[in-house]
């Protein structure tokens, strides 16, 4: 009995992406698109299935944001839309928790609140010494503050 090798890559997966078709066999090449504020991080567009039964590359969407700085927060809050508190909480988490659900803004707060929007209140920008609470679960990283936010823009 003769063994034929398979001529097929393994599937691709794609987080905070849309794979355009996945086609594995050898040689076929997939395409893909990032959602909104998330950018293609890794390697060509297009990764191909190669003979060795391997991808070229797989390929990530990582978050693509833009910090704008340490911000008072009220009651009436800066961002209003989604929150979560997470005793694990990180800049990444926040972003991710946000920007997948659809918010074109995030802010963390006081190391280990997340706060969700698509409008940014005109409240007071503060100095970036007052966003000085460790992130719950990073303390390497400042989450916001006492009623401040850092707040970030999805791009």
């Amino acid at each position: 009995m003769k063994y034929c090798p398979s001529k097929f890559c393994p599937p691709l997966k794609l987080g905070n992406g849309t794979l355009l078709g996945n086609m594995n066999s050898v040689g076929s090449r997939v395409e893909y698109s990032c959602n909104p504020y998330f950018a293609e991080t890794v390697g060509e567009t297009n990764p191909t299935c190669q003979v060795n039964r391997s991808w070229t590359h797989y390929p990530k969407c990582t978050i693509n944001f833009k910090y704008l700085g340490c911000y008072e927060d009220r009651s009436d809050r800066i961002l209003y839309g989604r929150s979560m508190h997470s005793s694990s909480l990180t800049t990444e988490t926040c972003l991710t928790f946000c920007f997948e659900s659809g918010f074109k803004f995030a802010s963390t707060q006081y190391g280990s609140h997340c706060f969700c929007g698509n409008v940014l209140r005109d409240y007071p920008e503060k100095a970036e010494s007052e966003c000085n609470k460790p992130c719950a679960g990073d303390p390497t990283e400042m989450c916001g503050g006492t009623w401040r936010g850092s707040i970030y823009k999805g791009i």
